[in-house]
């Protein structure tokens, strides 16, 4: 199997597994994936997010800084992702910060297409949780 084809297998076969709630698979495919490429931003967010669902939350904050670290232009959702991990273990002030820097990392004329409508709504998330948190804050 060439490198493009099993990236793409072993990212979309551990999204499946993540949909399905089947979250140590989905992060053992992301593993294989990040094995093959180490720079993929897309194997780190997504591990960061099975491991935010079975509440390893210091592996999924790292997952999602690895991410960002990886590729500014796809950070906003990194950010947002990281947020809310801070937000579930009671990280008031870095949820608040990572739910800004999210909304800052995209540009509003990036937002404008339907294209980015994922982006749209993760920033219209930010924005809502940000604005929640200092509410109760």
């Amino acid at each position: 199997m060439s490198p493009l084809l099993s990236r793409n297998a072993y990212f979309w076969r551990g999204v499946a597994l993540y949909k399905i709630g089947e979250h140590k698979g989905a992060i053992d495919n992301f593993d294989s994936l990040i094995k093959i490429e180490p720079n993929e931003f897309r194997g780190y967010n997504s591990r960061g997010l099975a491991r935010s669902a079975l509440k390893d939350s210091q592996g999924a904050i790292e997952d999602f800084n690895q991410a960002i670290n990886i590729s500014m232009n796809a950070s906003a959702a990194a950010y947002h992702n990281r947020g809310f991990t801070h937000h579930e273990i009671g990280n008031v002030e870095e949820s608040i910060k990572d739910y800004n820097q999210s909304i800052e990392s995209k540009k509003l004329s990036e937002c404008e297409s339907t294209s980015n409508i994922p982006t749209v709504f993760n920033i219209s998330c930010s924005i809502i949780r940000v604005i929640s948190l200092l509410q109760c804050w």
